[in-house]
């Protein structure tokens, strides 16, 4: 009897994990992307970023941010 119920809890606990575990509704898509930081802001490396590549990665930053909005914005024909 407690083999029975064994195997049956063995058998039902993981479905009922596997069936909470589905991914519900998902996201809606964005409608920009945009290009955050991408050296370390915190941790060993973080101090020294500021003083060696900080300014350089802010002005990529922009750069790539303005060629994507360049890239979406409707783009208009002179005639």
């Amino acid at each position: 009897m407690k083999r029975k119920v064994l195997l049956g809890l063995l058998v039902v606990i993981p479905v009922v994990v596997f069936l909470l575990s589905a991914p519900g509704i998902a996201a809606p898509a964005k409608d920009k992307i945009r290009v955050g930081w991408v050296t370390s802001l915190s941790g060993v490396n973080a101090p020294g970023v500021m003083v060696t590549s900080g300014n350089v990665y802010k002005m990529w930053v922009e750069e790539v941010n303005a060629d994507i909005r360049e890239e979406t914005a409707p783009r208009r024909h002179h005639v």
